[in-house]
């Protein structure tokens, strides 16, 4: 399992439905996650009308999510991006120095 961080900004449409009927909206986020074969661990909201996750799930999942709260009209610009831990990295970096040596890049 994978950590993500999806950002999405709040359509007019969805401001105006949050005002003519105010609610915390973590619960049918945690579900929709939770639909998706997801675990959503953090919720925030900036100031900017974004919304802001980080779930686990794997990459399906994570697409599956943002496909979702994209065609319900409520989201739009939605971006999801992989989390790696420092110690996988570090694992990268590693990987990336053996792979290095075999590539060539263009007009070299």
């Amino acid at each position: 399992m994978s950590l993500y961080l999806l950002r999405a900004q709040y359509t007019p449409d969805a401001f105006r439905g949050m005002l003519a009927r105010p609610g915390d909206r973590e619960g049918p986020g945690r579900e929709l996650f939770e639909a998706a074969g997801m675990k959503l661990q953090h919720m925030w909201y900036s100031a900017k009308g974004e919304i802001i996750c980080i779930a686990e799930g794997e990459a399906v999942n994570s697409a599956t999510v943002a496909m979702v709260v994209t065609a319900s009209g409520a989201l739009c610009g939605a971006t999801l991006e992989e989390l790696l831990t420092p110690a996988q990295q570090l694992e990268a970096m590693k990987a990336a120095g053996a792979v290095s040596a075999k590539y060539r890049a263009p007009g070299k």
